[in-house]
């Protein structure tokens, strides 16, 4: 069938020029609205959630590494990590929803892209720490990070206060982790860059 010339049944016919009404009249459907805005939440949700899992399978296998390492008395049990950082990744996506919904890309074009930026600092923060074990490199990208965080804070704010809100948690979360990733490099410098396979780390485990 072909537009403005093959009939429907019943004998109506469908024109081009037709179609640019007939999408604007189904996004303006209140059923097709919300399930939009529900699609966009899922993504915005997706995306900072499904690249902290990405993130975490190239980290190596921490576990040889990181667990011989010395560490400060206040470092958080294991399982916080992970409860933290979904926690934290799931209101970084409302927080990134609530500001899309005040116009989109092309309105928030700022806001959105420095949120972006910060989400690939904080994707590579794990492989460079427990993948590389580069503690160094590992601490000046988490300032980076840290100082990314506070602009998307003050930009998200400046577009919707509660989207700002949302992402308090996850600066105070990586000020602490700031704090271990340079206590950690601080007592363990001869562990900086040194592979499992290295003899200097099975000096370092047989040692201590």
């Amino acid at each position: 069938m072909q537009l403005g010339k093959g009939a429907r049944p019943g004998g109506a016919t469908i024109s081009a020029g037709s179609l640019p009404q007939l999408d604007k009249a189904l996004g303006d459907h209140p059923i097709m609205a919300v399930w939009t805005e529900y699609l966009a939440l899922a993504v915005a949700i997706a995306i900072p959630v499904g690249g902290g899992f990405l993130g975490s399978l190239f980290n190596g296998s921490p576990d040889d590494w990181y667990k011989h390492l010395d560490k400060p008395s206040w470092t958080p049990p294991g399982w916080v990590f992970p409860v933290m950082w979904t926690t934290l990744y799931l209101l970084m996506g409302i927080a990134s929803w609530l500001v899309y919904k005040k116009g989109g890309f092309q309105a928030q074009s700022l806001p959105l892209g420095v949120y972006a930026l910060q989400l690939l600092l904080n994707f590579s923060w794990t492989p460079l720490f427990f993948g590389l074990h580069r503690m160094d490199i590992a601490f000046a990208e988490i300032i980076a990070l840290w100082l990314s965080i506070a602009a998307t804070i003050y930009l998200f704010h400046s577009v919707d206060p509660t989207a700002g809100y949302l992402l308090t948690p996850y600066i105070a979360w990586v000020t602490v982790a700031a704090a271990l990733n340079w206590t950690i490099w601080s007592m363990n410098p001869g562990m900086n860059g040194v592979a499992t396979s290295d003899p200097a780390f099975r000096g370092f485990v047989s040692s201590s």
